[in-house]
């Protein structure tokens, strides 16, 4: 069975600096993630499915990374009978030879809008937009004979009292060879040329354009000097532009190199499907590329990464089809994350191919695996890891392994030579010469090996019939040129490129076609022994034709962004396969000094207490220290009257259990996120609101009390707090008001958050079947919260699950109960039964992302068994009057929702307060019907701190540690 394994096997014991956040003014600091239209849709996506999927995107794949939507090619064809990916006269063309969109697919577009309208929709989003555009310009507009435009002047381009047109500019005999009733070369010697593009790329980014992924012009379509003057053009832009290659059929590290620098990303290999064979065909690309040191190297707007393509999951098409998503990917399971494991272990860009509006649980969940994503965006030092043992007899896994694979084993059939290609810097293409025969025809001939009994293999080279202008071009090429043709057909010459895209696993070999003038057909021999075409720039060499299929096991290794080291095992077998390896060929790695983890469970390195450098909180109001109070208005006196005097932004007399626990840690009370007089964010934030839940509410503040700061806008502006906080550390700004980079990991991450969810759900009249059929959902989305804060940064998490709701006045004075129903103590046992129900679907949930998050200490602090100990033995532990508010006025509960703590009527005139504190609030537990008085927050905090009401057992000191199950 295929199956990759990433495993923390090991931490280092000296941790590097980490990597830090995304800088705003560096776009590529780390790979792109996003959205491609192309596995999907083909070329047929309208403006409608478009929109439909940047939508989803926005809302569930932004926080993990994913910020570009792009259109795939063909966007300005129209999509009728007779239109393909090489059919002519189908496409929109402005008066300048410029493509347009397809007005019937993009309707916006009309009035001579283009893309405008969609990427402002885009850009409300918070997303990026991009498209893909093709090599030079379009065979149209040369075969029209348009006018060029001179964006400088803002009129037709005039040169040497001469009128230019795309005639003068396009370039015949270099068409795109899968496309060339499309597209063609522009002469970017002659100024002319690098005016149309400029008016081109310039029209782009007027369009509001972010990311363009430029196609037939790498790999075997090689356009150098198309992609040095694309890149110049970008650069001269007021905003990044985002610069992608595609497709890299055939490319090599030794062709990327002198690119890399001028782009941001490029594709190293052909189209990726949702074969086997081609994710499996991956592996030697990725791993010459990361030992050619060209993972992250300098690029246009920072680094450039080399890509493996999109990932086509889910629901997608067929390549070369005109028609929609309409199947399943046919990956397994295992194959898909063997995939996504190799991209992300690569660090190559991730842009999902399937169509977003029917992505299913287990591929979203996929790709937006924390560890993968972190590792996708922080590691370094990635490579392929050669040392490893393997044994495909399963039963023999506790016995020596003894059969020592290495990156290069794979399964060896008889070798068969055939004509192929490669970069013309390699050895490999060295070897060819000329001979004459019988006839004295002259011929082209590859050395054979000094021990091959068979004869030399030769092509036949005839004088091609060039034009004029041919002529001109080859001569400046200082090569002689020529075709080849073989005895067997003589009528069909060599090529290096054929009619249509290659896949990920076709072999990079030469084609044959019915001989033209094209210049993929034309070829030069060098002194040095080398066979040039002059299309692609690859040279002809003699390669080994062996079967397609890869078996065999690799593994790879890499240095997370706090130091620890991950390695992934990939078993690229049809059957199940034992692989290993030692912790001494680990070590012998540069730069890396390892201590490896017996078990899959950590243990810490230190026995000292964590000395946490910051509090992140995440929560309601049970943990709110000014949120709801700087966003909707101050807390009214008499709340922190016990402890502050004063109002501060709690609802309580006085100190909250966050309160308490940064005191234990010795971290200065949080200052609210929301709160923007005199906050302080270098030893953490506050980002609870009271009132919050953690699905996102269907209403207004207004309307019932919610805040509209769900945990999901809580993490979001977390992440902004860390953005902007960089920019300043950056800047030399404001750095003792903001939180280090390098204390994101080493910071503990609280969670008091879900009563709210439970009450909104009673008070919107469910019953509590209802209430517990809608907790999956609630907890769902309490997991993407807590994989979105461990994607920047966080570590260690210290959740409090839900107290007893059915004790608290504002729930027994809304919500009739039967007689039955009322416990011995006086709560509604209902309520309480659907909160204990939720806890338990929250430590499942917990232990469930201790498996999924390997790098992360959790810790689950059961308060609802101490709130409800409390409240049911109150006289035991010194308190009175368990269920009535402490501060509220009039009823049973000393409790009335239109006259809270706090409140005040008029009378005669007068403002009258009637939402009085009681005398002695240190004697009470419940202060205003909802929160709990500062005495009972002391009460309970001093029994959590010491982490006997905790799994595991962990007291607060020492929560950045890992318990040995």
């Amino acid at each position: 069975m295929r199956a990759s394994l990433l495993l923390l096997s090991c931490i280092l014991f000296f941790h590097r600096k980490l990597c830090g956040v995304i800088s705003l003014s560096d776009p590529t600091s780390s790979p792109p993630r996003g959205w491609n239209s192309y596995d999907s849709f083909s070329w047929i996506v309208d403006e409608q499915a478009f929109l439909d999927n940047a939508v989803f995107l926005a809302k569930n794949l932004y926080q993990h990374g994913y910020e570009y939507v792009v259109v795939d090619f063909l966007w300005y064809r129209k999509n009728v009978d007779g239109a393909s990916e090489d059919s002519y006269g189908f496409d929109y063309i402005d008066q300048w030879g410029r493509p347009f969109p397809d007005p019937d697919r993009w309707p916006s577009s009309r009035g001579g809008k283009g893309f405008a309208e969609v990427a402002r929709k885009v850009h409300e989003m918070g997303l990026k937009f991009g498209i893909h555009v093709m090599r030079g310009i379009n065979k149209q507009a040369v075969d029209s004979g348009t006018p060029i435009l001179d964006v400088l002047k803002n009129s037709t381009y005039v040169e040497g009292n001469r009128t230019w047109t795309a005639k003068d500019i396009g370039i015949t005999w270099r068409t795109c060879a899968w496309m060339q009733h499309g597209f063609m070369s522009v002469n970017t010697d002659i100024a002319a040329g690098r005016a149309f593009l400029r008016s081109l790329y310039q029209q782009y980014a007027e369009w509001g354009v972010d990311f363009v992924k430029l196609d037939c012009v790498f790999g075997e379509d090689l356009d150098t000097k198309e992609i040095i003057a694309v890149s110049e053009l970008l650069r001269e832009l007021d905003r990044p532009v985002l610069f992608s290659l595609s497709p890299g059929t055939s490319v090599t590290p030794s062709m990327a190199g002198p690119i890399s620098s001028y782009v941001d990303m490029y594709r190293i290999t052909a189209d990726d499907w949702d074969k086997w064979t081609d994710v499996a065909s991956h592996f030697d690309i990725s791993r010459d590329f990361a030992a050619a040191n060209l993972i992250g190297t300098k690029g246009l707007h920072g680094k450039s990464w080399p890509d493996l393509d999109m990932l086509p999951l889910g629901w997608i098409t067929d390549p070369g089809v005109r028609e929609g998503p309409h199947r399943k990917s046919n990956l397994t399971l295992d194959e898909q994350k063997t995939q996504v494991t190799l991209w992300s272990m690569a660090k190559s860009p991730l842009m999902f191919g399937g169509d977003l509006r029917n992505i299913d649980r287990t591929t979203l969940s996929l790709i937006t695996n924390p560890t993968l994503l972190d590792i996708n965006s922080f590691s370094a030092n990635n490579k392929e890891f050669p040392f490893i043992f393997a044994t495909r007899d399963i039963k023999s896994r506790y016995r020596p392994l003894n059969n020592r694979l290495t990156s290069q084993n794979l399964m060896v059939k008889p070798d068969k030579k055939v004509l192929g290609f490669t970069s013309c810097e390699s050895v490999k293409a060295k070897g060819w010469f000329t001979k004459k025969d019988e006839r004295d025809l002259n011929h082209i001939c590859w050395r054979s090996d000094s021990t091959s009994q068979n004869p030399p293999y030769c092509l036949h080279n005839r004088i091609p019939n060039l034009t004029q202008d041919q002529l001109i071009i080859h001569k400046e090429e200082h090569v002689r040129l020529f075709q080849l043709v073989t005895k067997q057909t003589p009528d069909t010459c060599v090529a290096t490129s054929i009619s249509r895209k290659r896949t990920a696993l076709e072999k990079e070999r030469t084609t044959s076609s019915i001989c033209t003038t094209h210049a993929a057909q034309m070829w030069g021999l060098n002194n040095n022994g080398t066979l040039v075409n002059s299309y692609s720039g690859l040279c002809a060499t003699m390669i080994s034709e062996k079967d397609n299929t890869i078996e065999g096991v690799r593994s790879w290794i890499a240095t997370g962004r706090r130091g620890e080291v991950y390695m992934s095992f990939f078993n690229l077998n049809p059957q199940t396969t034992v692989i290993s390896a030692r912790t001494s060929d680990i070590a012998k790695l540069p730069a890396v000094i390892i201590s490896l983890l017996l078990h899959f469970a950590a243990t810490t390195t230190a026995s000292g207490p964590c000395k946490f450098p910051a509090i992140f909180n995440f929560g309601d109001s049970n943990s709110d220290t000014g949120g709801l109070s700087a966003a909707f208005g101050p807390v009214p006196p008499p709340n922190g009257e016990t402890f502050f005097v004063k109002p501060a932004g709690r609802y309580s007399d006085g100190r909250l259990m966050i309160d308490f626990m940064a005191n234990t840690l010795g971290i200065p009370y949080l200052s609210a996120y929301l709160d923007s007089m005199g906050s302080n964010f270098s030893q953490g934030a506050n980002f609870a609101t009271a009132g919050s839940t953690i699905r996102r509410p269907n209403t207004t503040w207004f309307q019932t009390g919610y805040s509209p700061f769900s945990l999901d806008v809580q993490t979001w502006q977390f992440s902004q707090l860390i953005s902007r906080s960089q920019s300043f550390q950056d800047q030399g700004l404001l750095k003792d008001k903001f939180p280090k980079e390098e204390d994101l990991s080493q910071a503990l991450y609280t969670f008091d958050i879900g009563q709210n969810d439970l009450t909104a759900a009673y008070f919107s009249n469910m019953t509590s079947e209802e209430v517990k059929a809608v907790v999956p959902n609630i907890i769902d989305e309490f997991t993407t919260a807590i994989k979105n804060v461990y994607g920047k940064g966080g570590r260690f998490f210290w959740i409090h699950n839900t107290g007893p709701v059915g004790c608290l006045a504002y729930v027994l004075d809304r919500l009739t109960l039967r007689a039955p129903e009322v416990d011995r103590v006086g709560c509604g046992s209902p309520f309480n039964e659907v909160a204990r129900f939720f806890n338990t679907k929250l430590n499942e949930t917990v232990n469930q992302l201790r498996k999924d998050l390997p790098l992360a200490v959790f810790t689950y602090v059961d308060v609802y068994s101490l709130k409800y100990e409390l409240i049911s033995h109150a006289s035991k532990h010194g308190f009175e009057l368990p269920l009535v508010s402490c501060c509220g006025h009039g009823g049973k509960y000393n409790f009335n929702i239109h006259h809270m703590c706090g409140s005040k009527i008029t009378v005669n005139g007068t403002e009258v307060v009637i939402g009085k504190s009681c005398k002695n609030p240190s004697k009470r537990i419940v202060w205003d019907g909802i929160h709990y008085t500062e005495a009972a927050n002391k009460w309970v905090f001093d029994r959590i701190v010491g982490g006997k009401f905790s799994f595991p057992p962990t007291p607060l000191r020492m929560a950045c540690k890992k318990t040995v199950n």
